[in-house]
């Protein structure tokens, strides 16, 4: 094992700090506070600032769930890349995969809409290509969990489920994901 803050391990930091870098970031609850409503989601002035500041040495990249579109319009313009939809928006080499990826979502929320509405503080957020079930609002958020993850595990065909915090996101299968976006990238 190597202590990162020893010796050897500040050499090694001192080499990348040379290099060519690409610094990536998730944004609602990593750039900006996890909020009650998801349109409320702002980065601070702060964080706006340190985001320009660190643009001047390296690349920037944003990957989120959020749809590329309401990213981009959060977003300082001088980020790099941003990617939505948890990997498949933004990226060349899934353009392809858009509208089927659309089919699906819009597929989905006709099938859960009308379950979904009978739980209390439940909100599903279509974000073109995939979708967000939000139960923060749910008084008894486990019971809610519990019947949301029944219901999305029932779709035919199924999604990828995706765990967040309060959110269950549902993605097709065999999308990319975030880590085959950073890679990508």
């Amino acid at each position: 094992m190597m202590y990162l803050f020893e010796e050897r391990g500040l050499k090694m930091l001192e080499a990348f700090c040379y290099a060519d870098a690409l610094m990536a970031f998730d944004f609602d609850g990593t750039l900006a506070p996890i909020v009650t409503n998801p349109k409320d989601a702002s980065l601070s002035k702060t964080t706006d600032g340190l985001l320009q500041k660190l643009r001047e040495r390296t690349a920037l990249i944003v990957i989120s769930g959020r749809g590329r579109n309401d990213l981009l319009a959060r977003l300082p313009q001088s980020i790099d890349f941003a990617i939505g939809n948890h990997g498949l928006e933004g990226l060349p080499s899934t353009a392809g995969n858009l509208q089927s990826a659309a089919d699906l979502t819009q597929f989905w929320a006709s099938k859960l809409e009308s379950q979904v509405e009978k739980l209390s503080g439940v909100v599903i957020e279509n974000k073109t290509y995939s979708l967000a079930i939000h139960y923060r609002q749910a008084k008894d958020k486990r019971k809610t969990k519990a019947k949301l993850v029944e219901l999305v595990t029932d779709l035919h065909p199924g999604p990828r489920i995706l765990l967040g915090k309060y959110v269950i996101n549902l993605v097709a299968s065999g999308a990319p994901h975030k880590g085959v976006a950073l890679l990508e990238l």
